[in-house]
């Protein structure tokens, strides 16, 4: 399985992890820092 490391322009570029990996082989694509939004807008 081959892995693709993308930190897209617009998102900060961490120097512990990237953004997103794209797993080729059987696709799996794992998506790092989601965050869930407010229940209530502040």
């Amino acid at each position: 399985m081959t892995l693709e490391y993308i930190n897209p322009s617009d998102l900060p570029t961490p120097t512990t992890y990237t953004q997103v990996v794209v797993a080729r082989g059987t696709r799996l694509i794992f998506v790092a820092g989601q965050e869930p939004e407010a229940r209530r807008p502040r």
